[in-house]
């Protein structure tokens, strides 16, 4: 999944990217194209053509939009959707990405009471503990402070 974007203003395109640096290099190029293109016809930018360069920009994409589908079936679609089509289409949703490797800072949010969990320290220790409602994740002797922290990952499922 990309996880950057880079907005052309001035054609109204949004573009996709693997990397920061290709988002900030692609909002560059298209600056640089607008500048030079009005630059050439005329004897200086009007504020239209500024104001087009300026909103020109690149950053992170935290989400997304998704069309969920189900089966189609005669109960609920009836026998001529059924006929024509396997899956309808559901309501968009919001799908939020996940940002940050999954950690979350403590600071902006905690655990549920009582629930292992993975933790990083200051010095970026990784490990396992258990968030305590009145006792928090403490001091941990191994780790040092607490300062990010994701839910376990689902285990493995037996065939």
């Amino acid at each position: 999944m990309s996880k950057y974007f880079s907005y052309d203003a001035i054609d109204v395109n949004l573009y996709v990217h693997d990397t920061a640096k290709e988002a900030k290099q692609s909002a560059l190029d298209i600056a640089e194209d607008g500048y030079n293109l009005s630059s050439d016809q005329c004897d200086g930018l009007s504020k239209g053509s500024q104001d087009l360069i300026k909103s020109i920009c690149y950053g992170v994409i935290l989400g997304g939009i998704d069309l969920p589908v189900r089966q189609t079936s005669v109960e609920q679609d009836g026998a001529d959707a059924v006929a024509k089509f396997k899956y309808m289409a559901q309501p968009p949703v919001i799908v939020e990405y996940e940002q940050n490797n999954g950690w979350i800072k403590c600071s902006d949010r905690l655990s549920k009471p009582n629930t292992r969990v993975l933790i990083c320290s200051r010095e970026k220790e990784v490990g396992c503990a258990l968030y305590q409602e009145l006792i928090g994740f403490g001091y941990i002797p191994l780790y040092g402070e607490v300062t990010y922290w994701q839910p376990l990952p689902l285990p493995p499922e037996d065939e």
